[in-house]
């Protein structure tokens, strides 16, 4: 039997957060409700990590073979840098890396990205091929060549269509594409932490870490001091947290720093802000102290979207300028 209800947030890592009774706090940034729940009925979803195997039948090799081991191999490490005064081994940070990397883009947050991302360049492409003659001749002969019962309509309207589709249609990507487009990410974000200088901060006694439905927590700040949540990572102002307990949190930067310290209150507070901002929806806790008022303030987020189309298009647009000119290879 295979598994159906496959957590995007490991119980293993939940369980950290929970209090002795094994109860964690959860906080809903869309109801703005609180619940007291096992690390085992919360941070799931039935058959995300489904999918089909070659004779069409539903597989969780994702799940067996590709998440379960590297959390597996993360749980003692995971377990020793929250013992109080433990410095990490230079051998545990490419394991911790891979975790963190698949940690990141395993959750709903990097998918519902990643299907952003597509629907904006299915946007471009469509509208590309309303602009440009020869290629919309090309689509309506294709697309009445192969409409079936489908009434595509004159051109004038299939180049209205394709110039806005989202006024007539809803426009998503498959999940499973999604989610292989997301995990193919991991080797990426996997490469860029082995390049940064890691610490282990250990909250005040008086305060304590949260941690949410996205507990890697990457973000750059700008030249006006706003913070770009994702993966900007070429960005010399590019962090990453990564709470382990209510007590203890990795902290990832591009300058050197100390490889375990006692932080301040206002550390902790200002690292708990960016963790329910970016959270997809879910905040965990081992408390209620003063996280209501977290929810409150960053539930905005939850429908806000990932993907600013035109400063990508904008990017876009000039990636291909510096490839006319020669100053970028091409893929």
């Amino acid at each position: 039997m295979i598994t159906k209800l496959n957590h995007y947030v490991p119980q293993s890592y939940l369980a950290r957060f929970a209090a002795p009774d094994g109860l964690l706090w959860v906080f809903d940034k869309e109801t703005l409700d609180a619940r007291r729940l096992t690390p085992k009925s919360t941070g799931a979803e039935k058959h995300l990590y489904t999918i089909k195997d070659e004779a069409g039948e539903n597989s969780d090799r994702i799940e067996r073979e590709i998440m379960s081991p590297i959390d597996g191999n993360a749980v003692p490490i995971l377990d020793r840098w929250t013992q109080r005064g433990y410095r990490f081994a230079s051998e545990e940070l490419p394991v911790m890396a891979q975790y963190m990397a698949i940690q990141h883009t395993r959750v709903p947050r990097n998918l519902e990205l990643i299907n952003e991302l597509g629907v904006a360049h299915l946007l471009k492409d469509s509208k590309e091929i309303a602009d440009d003659p020869q290629r919309f001749k090309e689509c309506f002969e294709y697309m009445q060549a192969n409409r079936g019962d489908l009434d595509i309509g004159d051109e004038e309207e299939l180049k209205r269509l394709l110039r806005n589709p989202e006024e007539s249609v809803a426009i998503s990507m498959n999940r499973k594409l999604a989610l292989g487009f997301s995990l193919m990410m991991a080797k990426d974000f996997h490469y860029e932490l082995s390049r940064m200088y890691w610490s282990i901060v250990d909250s005040p006694d008086d305060c304590q870490f949260i941690t949410s439905d996205s507990p890697v927590v990457s973000y750059a700040e700008d030249d006006e001091g706003r913070l770009q949540f994702g993966a900007n990572f070429v960005s010399p102002r590019f962090e990453v947290i990564f709470p382990l307990s209510p007590k203890v949190c990795v902290y990832l930067r591009k300058r050197h720093g100390q490889y375990r310290y006692r932080c301040g209150r206002s550390l902790v507070q200002k690292l708990n802000r960016r963790t329910a901002c970016m959270a997809e929806r879910f905040i965990y806790a081992q408390s209620d102290f003063n996280v209501h008022s977290l929810v409150q303030e960053f539930a905005y987020t939850r429908r806000q979207p990932k993907v600013n189309r035109q400063e990508l298009y904008e990017s876009m647009e000039r990636i291909r300028r510096q490839r006319i000119l020669g100053r970028l290879p091409n893929p």
